[in-house]
């Protein structure tokens, strides 16, 4: 369904961009930037950015953008695109794996069963669980990977730790692992044989063996489910501490029992059964439950029935069947009948078998004659338990009969270990205890480990201090354990609950946990470290974390408690994550220890890591060390001493360190045998080597290694996470925040995180200031300008660079600059208006500066030039020199300069261009009679507004000769494109036709309706000037003209004859007339080339022929120029040639004229010497030269000298 809406539009500028940062790998956290115009689409900038579009995760603004939306989503410029190369489908495998191994998600499985309906076994559960278990155990693996950690849970398919007794049944677990108690835990134990039943008369006993685990244990509160075995009756049992020690009496030997339950009856015939192997003795049960007897119908009473079963046997290999005996069942009772036969035989396998052979009664009466073989046993003549080790075990002869409905599964007790513990002085055997420290020495010594290992390689004096924490601390540990783990496993388990962790140190077991104020042992810096490296986990922190666990309060059964985050209550808490602490049955406990690791959450996020020689030697795991580095501002700077001074006392280091005034300063050294020896330094600004010291105390000594800072921030307090040895006694350190607040975590709120980096300036309120700007110009060809900007570094102290943006007054959007690291910047060829700048300091940390907010103006070039004052004009011959004066201006460029014919009424748009760039304030042009105008120029191409005029009346020396003369006016007989001619007069037309107009009066402007005037029109001359070859001349032209304004209100006028233009006249700013040129040297009527059209400038020309257009141009919509006059001339000037005294033969002599004449006016000749009667013939007179011959008076040609001179106008090339 299409829903139609109303969009608003959006302009989006070409210069409008779109951040987008891409990842090219999953595996990598290398980050590349691109800028893209906006409004592309995300199939097309991921074009752009190199990449095939598979395997790809795009967001904008956060929001996942599906494939399927790639060509259709735009993106709008001020957001920002993230592209991320997602893993292949093997490589999502491999990280799922990595993943699914540090998650703390037990309930991962069901939850992917629950949530998506998946099968187990499937590639969708596997996917499925590894993803729910990244997801809901983000904060549990945190806690899994911190400094004393929860303990980590076993996977899930192999996890059979006893949690909780709550409907625990005992188990016959063969092979499986034997039961491993600490502390004070309920049990269900497993059977340690199988359970078997004997028969007393009529009545059914059970005999059973538990083992509760690794002796000795103590057994208390004996129970089958939730009975006291106090309230049973005919029940015997005993506990076997240890069973090495004491044999037990009630189940001595294996008993092999199955039970058949299959009815016997004449028409089955013999039912077979085979015991186990190596039996020593047979015994079989046969059994009437409802009783045998016979009901006569005939008198209705009950008379006694018999029921005869036989027992054979046989072995196994053998085909010879023995008897077994007989059962007689005989009895006139309802009552259960249980009978049993048994036999010794030759250790084997043997097969058994029961028939009932006596008839099935067939008669009238009622019979009950239904007997079933109830079991087959085999007794094993050798001890029931051959385990070496010290097991504790419980025995069992109880009467089944009345009591139990079948065996006994629900057996459990309270068991306590009785294991070597710490008293406080010594370490005493055969102790009952619930501290982790006693448990943790057992696991290494005690009977459950397969190598136990001496007390030489535990570091006893650590467990014995941390014995007394756990004491103090009240922490317990108590747990029922069946698992299979590695020694480092259940260590790691055990010191978990103590808030510890395992060490070996100096190839000696024991722990390490978290003690306020322990020593330093070891101080870094970059001087004796590298590599150094951190990284954040950013976790959506939970409300708070729900803790399972088994609550001894409570009888041992499963317990949930809910620790909250500061801030949190049942009453605003929704987001919740699991976590365990195995061992851990007391409630309070359990909040302390939530509260502990929350607190490690937040207050130890960050895990650094640097490489260090053999100096790592000192660390172990929880040891607290000193750091000091740039990468994250622990301090102000590192060195070495280099020398020591006593008086005064101070040190001089190998580096150079940084203070500012008016601030203290911390040195502290690491001495020799690697404690801290700390002396203060009072601030002054600048870098210095040596330094004196403004307290007094001990010397440190040269070559001490130095960590400089703010007073109580030199260096940082860090606990050492890992030690990763590697080669020649180097090793990568993985590191902590010491956080002492964790521990006071269990008591009140959890203080905020100290970073230990130095108070840092408010950066953001601290802005540079002291703007100013001075606008010069930078290019002149183009014109361009420059535009300095300056300020004065904020008061937060030196920055490291500057961010300058800018933009247009009005406009939204800003535009950055280049980063600067001084604080000046140059702009360069802005266009002409007002700015608004935006400046922000960076500081060496990173940290951005407020903005200092200004405004420029670029306008050097926006206002036109000065007009020219006092312009003048001398002429000399033929030479006009001409000087004005101008204005100083950095903006000014040239003069133009132009020349009108007319003497009167001459303006700069119809006069012509004499010289188009004239630098300085003088300069010669031809003398002519006439107007010549002037104006300045600046670099950016505008005109003074008016125009500086002197009118020259003074013929040149040279006389000038029409050739050709041009005069369009009035008729206009030429081409004319948007231009037309009205009263005479050449006018632009209109932009449109005000004949299509259906109502001349209904439009409320009639010039305004039409559109205006055409912006340009052209007027081809109608005539071409060819003056026949290629000759120089000079072409002038003469435009008299005028602006009419058409929008002018004409019926406002009260006398529309009084005013000398119908229409209003316009600036001469808002119009233009411009005569332009195009000429040839070819002849024009056949194939000329001729030469792209230019204005016309008064000029000597080279050519043949000339072709003229006039060019109207309006500068606003309802201004037309107004031709009256327009015309033409192409000039020659006058050529006189002289000789003198010219020798002429009797054969007379040729003048020639080089060049020729356009035009030969006439020759004047003065002759010399001559005779009366002498005379002169000219012949061959032409523009190119003469012939003279001198004659007598009979006319014989003579010799005679002559003078001649020749005049005329224009020359040939």
């Amino acid at each position: 369904m299409l829903i139609a809406r109303n969009v608003t539009p959006q302009i989006i500028g070409p210069n409008e961009v779109v951040d987008v940062y891409l990842r090219r790998s999953p595996l990598r956290e290398q980050r590349e930037h691109f800028e893209v115009p906006a409004c592309l689409s995300i199939e097309e900038i991921i074009a752009i950015c190199d990449l095939k579009p598979v395997r790809l995760h795009v967001t904008i603004g956060g929001h996942v953008i599906e494939q399927k939306n790639w060509p259709r989503v735009r993106v709008k410029p001020g957001v920002s695109v993230t592209i991320v190369k997602v893993p292949g489908k093997g490589a999502l495998k491999a990280i799922a794996g990595l993943v699914v191994a540090l998650v703390a998600a037990v309930a991962a499985p069901w939850l992917a069963g629950a949530l998506f309906g998946l099968t187990a076994g499937t590639t969708a559960f596997s996917v499925a669980t590894g993803l729910i278990g990244a997801g809901i155990s983000l904060a549990g693996s945190m806690a899994l990977n911190a400094l004393f950690p929860v303990a980590k849970p076993a996977s899930l398919p192999n996890t059979t730790t006893l949690y909780s007794i709550g409907g625990a049944q005992n188990q016959a677990a063969q092979y499986a692992a034997i039961p491993e108690i600490f502390g004070t835990h309920r049990i269900s134990p497993p059977y340690a044989a199988g359970a078997y039943t004997e028969l007393v008369g009529d009545d059914q006993y059970l005999r059973m063996l538990f083992v509760v685990g690794y002796g000795p244990i103590a057994v208390s509160d004996l129970k089958i489910g939730e009975t006291a075995i106090s309230k049973f009756e005919d029940v015997h049992y005993e506990v076997i501490e240890d069973h090495t020690v004491t044999p037990v009496t009630l189940y001595t030997k294996p008993v092999f029992q199955e039970d058949v339950s299959v009815v016997l009856d004449a028409a089955t015939g013999w039912v077979q059964r085979t015991t186990a192997d190596n039996i020593d003795q047979i015994s079989v049960d046969a059994s009437a439950p409802n009783g045998v007897y016979r009901y006569k119908s005939s008198n209705g009473q009950r008379v006694n029935y018999t029921v005869t079963i036989d027992a054979q046997y046989k072995l196994t290999s053998s085909s010879t069947w023995l008897s077994l005996g007989t059962f007689d069942l005989t009895s006139n009772s309802p009552q259960a009948i249980r009978r049993t036969l048994s036999v010794s035989v030759p250790r084997g396998k043997y097969d058994v078998r029961l028939s009932k052979s006596s008839p099935d009664y067939e008669g009238k009466d009622n019979v009950s004659e239904t007997v079933y073989w109830t079991a087959i046993r085999g007794r094993r003549n050798e001890p029931v338990i051959s385990f070496t080790k010290p097991l504790t075990v419980i025995a069992m002869r109880i009467r089944a009969t009345g009591q139990l409905n079948g065996t006994v599964n629900t057996l459990n007790c309270i068991a306590s270990p009785k294991i070597r513990a710490w008293n406080g002085t010594t370490w005493s055997s055969g102790q009952t205890t619930r501290n982790p420290a006693d448990h943790f020495r057992q696991v290494l010594q005690g009977t459950g480990n397969a190598r136990p290992v001496d007390g030489a390689s535990i570091d006893l004096e650590s467990l014995q201090d941390w014995h007394a924490y756990c004491e103090t601390k009240g922490f317990t540990f108590d747990l029922v354990a069946t698992d299979q783990k590695s020694v480092y496993d259940r260590l790691t388990e055990i010191a978990a609950a103590g808030r510890a962790a395992v060490s070996f140190r100096d190839g000696r077991w024991g722990v390490v946990w978290d003690v306020a104020d322990s020593p330093i042992v070891q101080h870094f810096s970059p001087r004796n470290s590298a590599n150094f490296s951190s990284v954040r986990a950013y976790v959506d922190m939970p409300h708070g974390f729900r803790v399972s666990f088994i609550n001894r309060e409570n009888g041992y059964l499963n317990d949930e408690r809910v620790v909250y985050d500061d801030g949190y209550t049942e009453a605003n808490a929704t987001k919740f994550e699991g976590l365990d602490f195995p061992g851990v049955t007391d409630k309070d406990l359990v909040w302390k220890h939530g509260r502990y690791h929350i607190a490690q959450l937040r207050l130890q996020r960050e895990t650094y890591s640097l490489d260090t020689d053999f100096e790592n030697l000192v660390c172990t795991r929880g040891d607290r060390v000193r750091v000091n580095h740039d990468v994250v501002m622990w301090g102000s700077g590192t060195a070495r001493v280099r020398s020591v001074s006593a008086a005064p006392e101070g040190v001089a280091l190998d580096d150079l360190l940084t203070m500012q005034a008016g601030k203290t300063y911390s040195m502290r050294f690491r001495r020799p045998d690697g404690s801290s020896l700390l002396r203060t330094v009072t601030g002054v600004d600048g870098e210095f080597r040596s330094f004196v010291f403004s307290d007094t105390g001990e010397l440190p000594s040269a070559g001490d290694l130095v960590l400089f800072g703010e007073n109580g921030f030199e260096s940082v307090v860090l606990r050492v996470k890992s030690v990763l040895a590697r080669q020649d006694l180097s090793a990568r350190l993985e590191l902590v925040d010491d956080a002492p607040a964790i521990m006071q975590a269990d008591t009140g709120d959890i203080p905020e995180f100290q970073t230990g980096i130095a108070p840092i300036p408010d950066y953001r309120a601290s802005a540079p200031s002291g703007f100013s700007y001075v606008e010069s110009i930078w290019t002149t060809s183009p014109a361009t300008s420059a535009v300095d900007l300056a300020w004065q570094a904020p008061d937060a102290g030196p920055a490291a660079s500057y961010i300058v943006q800018y933009r247009a007054n009005g406009d939204a959007e800003w535009i950055t600059a280049s980063s600067v690291s001084a604080p000046s910047i140059r702009f360069v060829d802005l266009a002409t208006g007002v700015y608004d700048v935006r400046i922000r300091a960076v500081f060496a940390s990173g940290e951005v500066s407020g903005p200092l907010i200004g405004s420029f103006i670029c306008a050097i070039f926006a206002s036109n030039p000065a007009d020219v004052t006092d312009f003048r004009i001398s002429i000399s011959g033929d030479i006009a020199m001409m000087q004005w004066a101008l204005q100083a201006d950095q903006a000014l460029s040239h003069c133009e300069i132009r020349f009108s014919p007319a003497i009167t009424g001459a303006t700069w748009q119809t006069a012509s261009q004499l010289r188009t760039n004239v630098v300085g304030s003088q300069a010669q042009v031809p003398a002519m009679v006439g107007t010549y105008l002037i104006k300045a120029v600046n670099y950016a191409g505008l005109l003074s507004v008016n125009a500086a005029l002197i009118v020259s009346t003074v013929n040149p020396l040279t006389a000038f000769n029409a050739v050709e003369a041009l005069q369009e006016d009035p008729t206009f007989a030429g081409t004319k494109t948007n231009v037309v001619v009205a009263g005479g007069a050449l006018r632009l037309d209109t932009a449109s036709d005000i004949f299509e107009l259906v109502d001349w009066f209904s439009v409320g402007d009639f010039f305004l309706s039409i559109g205006g005037f055409a912006i340009e029109g052209v007027y081809d001359f109608a005539n071409i000037v060819d003056l026949g070859a290629v000759y120089t001349s000079r072409v002038s032209a003469s435009v008299s003209a005028f602006g009419e304004v058409a929008s002018v209100d004409l019926f406002a006028r009260s006398d529309w004859f009084g005013v000398s233009e119908y229409f209003g006249l316009a600036s001469d700013s808002l119009w233009n007339v411009r005569v332009e040129v195009s000429f040839t040297e070819d002849n024009p009527s056949g194939s000329p080339t001729w030469s792209d059209w230019a204005e016309l400038t008064t000029a000597d020309v080279s050519a043949r022929a000339y072709r003229f257009r006039a060019k109207l141009q309006s500068l606003q919509f309802d201004v037309t120029p107004v031709v009256e006059l327009l015309g033409v001339t192409v000039d020659m000037p006058d050529r006189v040639i002289a000789e003198n005294d010219l020798v002429v033969t009797t054969s007379g002599r040729t003048i020639s004229f080089s060049p020729s004449y356009y035009v030969l006016s006439g020759i004047s000749i003065a002759a010399q010497n001559m005779q009366t009667g002498d005379y002169y013939q000219i012949t061959s007179k032409t523009a190119a030269g003469f012939t003279i011959i001198f004659r007598n008076s009979s006319g014989t040609p003579v010799a005679r000298t002559f003078d001649y001179v020749a005049k005329g106008y224009g020359y040939v090339q």
